[in-house]
């Protein structure tokens, strides 16, 4: 075993902790403060804004006819409080075979997600009927946009409905859309061709080219299926419980601030990341689709302010903000 006892240890460095040249200043509550998330997520400043979105509006070669289908959705109000109007329908050789609205009261209860509640119409198939619905609608994790909804009718019928949308960018103005939305009910109702439990489920793949906002055509292909008591009520009727078709239309997406409020709660910047901004970077090009905008919709980054056309671009820079902050480079 080996003694240590007259071993010289005065030539080994201290091991004692060493007062930095530069002392590091004490952590106070103001920086405590300012490390805390926003209370309110995204505040942009007070004011009145609108939002109005085509989604889809599109046309397809029917048998027999031709079939047209709407999607649309839009709100007014403040970043807490929203008054959502939402519809959507399908026409087929000139008659319709469902069409809804739904008058919705939306506030925020996370950072990317809303709460909302109000009633749907439906005005198609089968006699009008009125509908309570609750559900959330927001951005899931790795930018899926979803809405889940559940209804409840005046005859005592129930229903979900849940709709996931991506958007991957093949560049600034070409982007592919990928969407998958299903429906259940709670019973059988042959007025209106629905069975209980799963009833139709349809998938769809469109690619639009974005000449601006408020003109983006696009092509795609659409797969629809019914499922269980749904199927049978639609073979008992000659109808097939599966159908695959091109669809060709446009999409349109309007955003407007109608007026100011006075606002005085703290206002939320994005945390700071380097800028890979050009210094002959246009200020007034919104960095996710490139288009020139003028609004008032911005976010301050990295010592820069960016200007967006829309929410939906606001929301996917916050994302990402350092992917669309060297886009601008």
């Amino acid at each position: 075993e080996m003694d240590h006892s007259n071993m010289d240890h005065s030539q080994h460095p201290s091991t004692a902790l060493q007062t930095p040249r530069t002392p590091i200043p004490p952590i106070t509550d103001a920086d405590r403060e300012a490390a805390k998330p926003p209370a309110h997520g995204h505040d942009h400043g007070g004011g009145v804004f609108s939002y109005l979105l085509f989604d889809r509006l599109e046309v397809w070669n029917a048998d027999p006819g031709a079939g047209q289908a709407w999607e649309a959705q839009g709100w007014i109000g403040t970043d807490r409080h929203k008054l959502w109007l939402r519809s959507e329908g399908e026409r087929v050789d000139g008659r319709t075979e469902s069409a809804n609205v739904e008058v919705l009261y939306g506030r925020p209860i996370a950072r990317w997600w809303d709460l909302v509640a109000g009633v749907r119409h439906d005005i198609a198939p089968g006699r009008d009927q009125n509908f309570a619905a609750i559900g959330v609608a927001g951005m899931a994790p790795y930018k899926f946009e979803v809405e889940a909804t559940v209804y409840l009718g005046e005859s005592g019928q129930t229903a979900a409905r849940v709709e996931a949308e991506y958007e991957l960018l093949l560049t600034n103005r070409l982007i592919l859309q990928p969407v998958i939305e299903a429906e259940w009910h709670g019973k059988n109702d042959a007025s209106r061709g629905t069975g209980s439990g799963l009833g139709k489920v349809e998938t769809g793949l469109r690619l639009r080219y974005e000449f601006t906002r408020k003109f983006a055509p696009y092509v795609g292909l659409v797969h629809e299926r019914s499922f269980g008591n749904t199927a049978g009520l639609l073979r008992d009727e000659g109808e097939a419980a599966r159908d695959t078709r091109i669809v060709a239309g446009s999409g349109s997406e309007l955003r407007t601030r109608t007026m100011t409020i006075a606002d005085d709660r703290p206002q939320h910047h994005s945390p700071p990341i380097a800028s890979a901004a050009s210094p002959h970077r246009d200020p007034d090009k919104d960095p996710v689709c490139g288009m020139h905008v003028t609004g008032p919709l911005s976010v301050d980054q990295a010592g820069e302010r960016y200007r967006f056309c829309s929410t939906r671009c606001r929301e996917r820079f916050l994302a990402e903000p350092a992917k669309y902050l060297a886009k601008a480079a």
